[in-house]
């Protein structure tokens, strides 16, 4: 007799994981398939959230209602499963000069962005800190231990650890069968992978290479996030993590010299501390073109389904659009039209041509 359930979700990331969560969590039977021995971002991401973006000092998108969803999240989760994972931590992001400090001051009153940035004039006054015209404290930030955090909320999750042979799966007319399981609906949740996915190849995707060091500073210690070119980011253990570089051509989970170059060369530019280090990761992170999720069932196969392109921030991300999907799924409430699919149907009608 074949295993019945609700849901099948192909990949235990950040979003495989947190959709398969809210699913539960409204009554459904949700089986989760990905393989430990695949490689994934979510592994290597720094995890940091950050409600502030870019070099023009811009809201990230819909900060209100993101922000303060996922920390809610997040520590009623830890409380649930009796673990920790969330850190909540200030960014500071030194000024490179005095125009820069006038520019972003101005900012920050321009945008209200009182209650999560101040200006600190002194800066953090660490003699190994490049930092003389002071800098931005940003708060409601942090990062999250996504490592932990996977290792923890797969106690709740029903996994199967295997490799998903797409080919297996069979598509019946009101459901989906793969192997010995039955479900209502198959969802996609694999990241990178997810680029190769037949179901959901027309999609654009823009996935990023990106590679951190994990290194050890020797005579001095910031509590803080830094954020200047780089992210320096403290860790439990006293170490840090350093990252990150952008590829958009190599997209594989090889770490190179090339990169390990120019995080040094620009850490060396913010921090003049000696400093060891421990070991180097490098994944691809399943970007979009427009920098939204994808979100949605397949134009014309309804019980497939795909959670994808939370790209840099699936930390911020994840929880509030797996809320969003599951409300959609179980009682069909509209989908945001920014992370909608629906938003590229001429490419899908392009790649049927």
């Amino acid at each position: 007799m074949p295993q019945k359930f609700d849901y099948i979700l192909v990949g235990q990331g950040i979003a495989g994981s947190i959709l398969g969560y809210f699913l539960q969590k409204a009554g459904q039977k949700v089986c989760i398939i990905s393989a430990s021995t695949l490689p994934s971002s979510s592994q290597v991401a720094a995890g940091i959230y950050n409600p502030v973006t870019g070099k023009r000092l811009s809201k990230t998108w819909m900060l209100d209602e993101i922000s303060e969803f996922l920390e809610h999240f997040y520590r009623n989760l830890e409380e649930e499963l009796s673990a920790k994972f969330l850190y909540e931590k200030p960014i500071y992001r030194p000024f490179r000069s005095i125009a820069e400090q006038n520019d972003f001051t101005a900012r920050t009153a321009e945008y209200n962005m009182g209650d999560y940035i101040q200006t600190k004039t002194k800066g953090l006054q660490n003699p190994y800190l490049h930092e003389p015209f002071g800098g931005l404290v940003t708060s409601h930030s942090g990062w999250l231990d996504i490592p932990v955090f996977l290792e923890n909320i797969s106690k709740v999750l029903t996994i199967r650890d295997e490799i998903f042979e797409i080919e297996q799966l069979c598509l019946e007319e009101n459901s989906v069968k793969y192997q010995d399981i039955e479900a209502k609906k198959i969802i996609f949740c694999q990241g990178f992978l997810g680029t190769k996915n037949p179901y959901f190849n027309w999609l654009p995707f823009l996935p990023v290479k990106g590679e951190i060091l994990n290194i050890s500073l020797v005579n001095t210690y910031f509590d803080e996030i830094l954020n200047q070119g780089i992210f320096l980011m403290p860790l439990p253990d006293g170490s840090y993590k350093l990252g990150a570089t952008y590829n958009w051509e190599c997209l594989d989970n090889q770490t190179t010299k090339e990169a390990k170059d120019e995080l040094i060369d620009k850490f060396k530019g913010v921090v003049s501390d000696e400093f060891t280090c421990n070991f180097q990761q490098a994944g691809v992170r399943p970007a979009t073109k427009d920098r939204r999720p994808f979100l949605g069932l397949h134009p014309v196969h309804k019980q497939v389904g795909i959670f994808n392109g939370l790209g840099t921030k699936g930390v911020s991300l994840a929880p509030y659009w797996a809320k969003h999907f599951t409300e959609h799924l179980i009682h069909q409430k509209e989908l945001h039209s920014e992370v909608n699919i629906n938003r590229f149907y001429p490419l899908y009608l392009e790649k049927l041509v």
